[in-house]
């Protein structure tokens, strides 16, 4: 085996050691974000539950609009430390446009679905 032969070999062996490291750190941030989604979701979920309790005995409206408030806040917070997470493996999200297109598709998705099952 030639000089320039073994240099390659050991040229690919560290850019698998390297693909490596870099699949872990991946999976360490996937594993991480799934577990907050999975938790900030059991909140939102428990929030919109509890306004949706309110509504229906018709008790105090102010207090379903600070439901709502606590909601918005949630979601603000988890969507930055998901972002921030993200910016860590260079996958953050950046545009305002596309996350306003995917704000009027998931709320006309919901609109769909509710509709359809009222009918």
């Amino acid at each position: 085996m030639t000089t320039q032969q073994t240099t390659g070999l050991a040229d690919a062996g560290d850019r698998c050691v390297q693909f490596e490291r870099e699949v872990s750190r991946l999976r360490t941030t996937i594993t991480w974000i799934d577990g907050l989604t999975q938790e900030t979701a059991s909140t939102l979920e428990a929030l919109a539950k509890g306004a949706q309790a309110i509504l229906q005995t018709g008790d105090n409206v102010v207090d379903v609009y600070r439901l709502l408030g606590t909601i918005a806040d949630v979601a603000t917070n988890h969507m930055n430390t998901v972002n921030c997470e993200a910016e860590t493996v260079d996958a953050n999200y950046r545009s305002d446009n596309d996350r306003s297109e995917l704000a009027e598709t998931l709320i006309n998705r919901r609109w769909r679905i509710k509709t359809e099952v009222e009918t």
